[in-house]
């Protein structure tokens, strides 16, 4: 199963200290800007990413426990290919982790 933006993810979890699924995305970076943001609200450092839908790494990161990355994309500043896009969020040390994360877009 996967999901169409928007997407939103409120104390989501990290079962065996990984989390990934999937999203849809049709929109066109022509017309409309892009907003994501990871919030690490565990104990423990974690990495995320997310994968185009052609297979490339679209953004990652690490998130020291307590610290949060956003990023706003204006419409016409970026590329993101119609399809699937995958998202992993992983602990560093195999943990259990909890995590905010969305994706929406913006006028």
């Amino acid at each position: 199963m996967y999901h169409r933006l928007p997407i939103n993810y409120v104390d989501g979890t990290t079962g065996n200290g990984e989390f990934h699924d999937t999203f849809y995305s049709n929109h066109s970076p022509d017309k409309l800007g892009i907003q994501y943001s990871v919030k690490n609200k565990g104990t423990q450092q974690f990495s995320w990413k997310m994968i185009d839908s052609d297979g490339k790494l679209w953004a990652q990161g690490t998130l020291a426990a307590g610290k949060a990355h956003t990023a706003i994309l204006e419409k016409g500043s970026y590329t993101m290919p119609e399809g699937m896009y995958s998202m992993s969020i992983i602990t560093i040390d195999g943990a259990e982790g909890m995590f905010d994360f969305a994706v929406k877009l913006v006028e």
